[in-house]
């Protein structure tokens, strides 16, 4: 049984949008997991585990999915929060809808475990993915996924490895200074406040001296200039809606080829939560839609 509007706030509260400490952060990850878990996987899709050197990652494959296309899953979480396990209804259901192969990488979090490491474990199941042939591979990412994937095509990009022919990011958390928060949207957002993702945005940011991938600020960073087409879909009643305007700005001011969908008065992540939102299943079909058209 899925949750109820109320019983998903006081989860959100206890998960993300209460959070200011790293002693909170525990109990963030158990509240995370009921909301994300609440909700029913797709019976059919397969599911198995594999691993890429140590990192265990999913592969989610619907039952009409092509031999030749896969795509990455890069879950958000805020770099603290999430596991692949939590994430296995969207990605079914979006592998059902996509017809391919899907992967969800566990990578290791903040604040156990380095910015370095996160990107690395990525990193390595792309080419995991890379290395089994197909002839396209897509990312979809949500959160902080967005911000793990600007830099990973950074890092692809360093290593000259072929790029993934389309991204889709959902409420991408880009700016981690969080000076352009939609301010106008704290009374809205039941998943975060600004203070929580202040002190989740300084967990990366401490890391910052030490790190040359770690930018405060990726809605226009040039990092962009190598990025393929992207597909942004957002809720105009986030704290992070601002980060997805400034987004597709920036990467219209590169002359790249970028599409954004703007839903009205939904929650954070509302698409893996078929059974409180009514939007959840017809935006996971244009996600879709939109990163087949390449």
């Amino acid at each position: 049984m899925g949750l109820s509007i109320s019983q998903l706030k006081k989860l959100f509260k206890k998960a993300t949008h209460a959070v200011k400490d790293e002693k909170d952060i525990p109990d963030a990850r158990l509240a995370f997991s009921a909301i994300l878990s609440s909700s029913a996987i797709s019976k059919s899709v397969d599911i198995r585990e594999a691993y890429s050197l140590d990192v265990p990652f999913d592969v989610i494959k619907g039952e009409m999915a092509v031999k030749d296309e896969a795509s990455l899953y890069i879950h958000g979480g805020a770099f603290a929060l999430g596991t692949k396990e939590d994430y296995r209804a969207i990605v079914s259901t979006l592998s059902d809808l996509l017809s391919m192969e899907m992967y969800i990488p566990q990578y290791r979090l903040l604040p156990e475990h380095s910015f370095s490491d996160m990107i690395d474990d990525i990193y390595s199941t792309y080419r995991f993915i890379k290395n089994k042939g197909y002839k396209k591979i897509f990312i979809i990412a949500d959160g902080a996924g967005a911000y793990l994937t600007t830099i990973l095509i950074k890092k692809i990009t360093a290593n000259s490895l072929p790029l993934p022919v389309k991204i889709a990011m959902i409420s991408p958390f880009l700016d981690l200074k969080c000076s352009s928060l939609s301010l106008e949207n704290k009374k809205k957002d039941c998943a975060f406040s600004p203070e929580s993702l202040s002190f989740f945005a300084s967990c990366v940011l401490k890391e910052k001296e030490d790190n040359n991938l770690i930018e405060e600020d990726l809605t226009c960073s040039e990092i962009l200039s190598s990025f393929p087409p992207i597909f942004i879909q957002v809720s105009n009643a986030e704290l992070l809606y601002n980060d997805s305007v400034r987004l597709k700005d920036s990467l219209l001011n590169k002359n790249k080829k970028v599409d954004m969908e703007v839903y009205e008065d939904a929650f954070h992540l509302f698409q893996s939560l078929p059974d409180i939102s009514p939007l959840s299943y017809v935006a996971c079909t244009s996600l879709a839609k939109h990163l087949k058209e390449v």
